[in-house]
């Protein structure tokens, strides 16, 4: 999974609880989930995670390469990716926890 957000931003709050739950499912199945400060200040960006918890990689884009190259408008936007590489499912806005168990689910079953 790769997740778009910013210190800055409600949705990305709203939806950490439901992150965090997936992440805590998933991760013994080899799922892993990533990241991706969108548009922020290192300080910031450090200071949610220290905030919000979660263990998974939290990687910064400098001069938003990455969000450009998946097309991101704005945060929060969360891709599930199957492990052959394929993007099989996309979100805009803040994500659930059922939405996410479901698309993991489907691409779990892609490999």
């Amino acid at each position: 999974m790769v997740n778009f957000w910013a210190s800055w931003c409600l949705a990305c709050r709203e939806e950490h609880p439901d992150l965090l739950a997936a992440w805590e499912r998933y991760r013994e199945r080899g799922v892993v989930l990533v990241g991706i400060d969108f548009e922020d200040t290192e300080e910031a960006a450090l200071a949610y995670a220290e905030e919000m918890g979660g263990d998974w990689p939290l990687v910064t884009d400098p001069g938003s390469r990455t969000a450009i190259a998946y097309g991101v408008f704005g945060v929060p936007e969360t891709f599930v990716i199957a492990p052959d590489g394929t993007i099989t499912a996309k979100t805009v806005g803040a994500v659930t926890y059922e939405w996410l168990s479901k698309e993991i689910d489907a691409a779990l079953r892609m490999s």
